[in-house]
């Protein structure tokens, strides 16, 4: 008998920036479950077809806002005072922190208001689930009755307190004291999840996964070595460190792709330019964005060796599981989750995110390129063997559906 769930997304199933993770979820959810998406994207076209169903309702955070009269409900909030003393204790209470928690008490009235006349339509328990632990929990805390389960994924941006949100992530403690399950989508996460926020609610991983591919056919006899890096062009990501390393190699023959654009693109490309133009044995190609379905395509038509990732915070990189899907080896930094998925010298290379990143770079590649063709191969299915024993997304979203159903 097919229980009730509720399934809280960014954008699924509009735009395509979810769809390559959630999809497959789904399909495996949709044979347990009867499903309802809440969409915080009230802007796209829907770009996934799912099954009739599926109930999807668009949430838009803007429809209705009163800032006023949320702001005072915020104020007789009285978890607002509990974190505000948080604060203090931590001495982390400054206007950023202050304006970041009021932003997100008054966003998650507003969501809960609207999430809570989608659940009044359901008579029977429901399995209340967010992709992101991020306000929504909060608002499904507040939406969730008796015999009702609430569970929420978490990943990386809104896992780890760090410079760039300011060392503060709002009400995250008092989001998930009601939550009945949080799923880690690494083993590292799950750790920081657990000492950072000291929470005393079960924490599982839940590893994300892909689709199998067909299995590269490599050509170690190019007179060139051929990497590429997919990911979108930000801060975190570090493309410009890719182009400051290739920029330390003479002897080696390379032909270098990103796929991906995004805020930092213009700034790459002219470091690109002004680093790598007057290097004849350097070669490189922005293709721009690509969905995910044509950037597969584009990985599966090309001759690549290597993915090279270099960002300086991750949580458990999906690209870093679809090279190894074609069994492409990967050299990535040390950071977040990424060593769960690969294995220094067995599947791929890990090099340290430190102020010697490019030499630490260019060190490693020079090594993979110095390797006999044998010692290659192994890498490439020691790479390919690692998708499917740890992150085949059929087999993954299986255990997760069960795993849900018998909460």
């Amino acid at each position: 008998m097919k229980k009730n769930l509720i399934l809280v997304t960014s954008s699924f199933p509009f735009s395509i920036k979810e769809a390559s993770f959630i999809r497959p979820e789904l399909e495996a959810l949709y044979e347990l479950f009867d499903i309802t998406v809440i969409s915080r994207n009230s802007n796209d076209e829907q770009q996934t077809d799912l099954p009739d169903d599926v109930k999807v309702f668009r949430y838009n955070q803007n429809e209705k806002y009163n800032p006023v009269k949320l702001g005072i409900k915020a104020v007789f909030c009285k978890d607002l005072y509990r974190e505000i003393c948080l604060l203090i204790k931590t001495k982390r209470l400054n206007k950023r922190n202050l304006k970041s928690l009021v932003r997100f008490v008054t966003r998650a009235e507003h969501f809960r208001a609207f999430a809570e006349k989608i659940r009044a339509e359901i008579e029977s328990d429901v399995l209340l689930y967010t992709y992101w632990n991020d306000y929504t929990v909060y608002s499904l805390a507040g939406i969730k009755r008796k015999g009702d389960r609430l569970v929420s994924r978490v990943h990386r941006i809104e896992l780890y307190e760090r410079e760039e949100n300011g060392n503060y992530l709002p009400l995250k403690k008092i989001s998930n004291e009601k939550t009945d399950l949080v799923l880690a989508v690494c083993q590292e996460g799950k750790e920081y999840f657990e000492k950072h926020y000291n929470i005393d609610i079960p924490v599982k991983v839940s590893r994300l996964g892909v689709a199998e591919q067909a299995k590269k056919m490599f050509n170690y006899d190019k007179p060139y070595l051929s990497v590429f890096s997919l990911s979108y062009i930000s801060p975190v990501k570090r493309v410009e460190e890719i182009i400051k390393t290739f920029a330390l190699i003479d002897d080696i023959n390379i032909h270098w792709t990103h796929i991906g654009s995004g805020t930092e693109e213009k700034k790459v490309v002219a470091l690109a330019e002004k680093l790598l133009k007057d290097k004849p044995n350097i070669q490189y190609h922005f293709t721009g964005a690509l969905e995910n379905k044509k950037a597969l395509e584009y990985v599966s038509h090309s001759d690549f060796d290597l993915l090279i990732n270099v960002s300086s915070s991750e949580g458990l990189p999906v690209t870093m599981m679809e090279a190894m899907s074609f069994s492409i080896p990967v050299i990535a930094t040390n950071v977040g989750g990424v060593s769960e998925i690969v294995c220094d010298s067995e599947n791929g290379f890990l090099i340290e995110s430190n102020e010697n990143l490019n030499e630490n770079l260019r060190h490693v590649i020079v090594h993979y390129n110095s390797l006999s063709v044998e010692d290659k191969k192994q890498l490439s299915e020691n790479a390919y063997d690692t998708w499917r024993n740890n992150f085949d997304c059929k087999a993954n979203n299986f255990k997760l559906a069960q795993m849900l159903y018998n909460l």
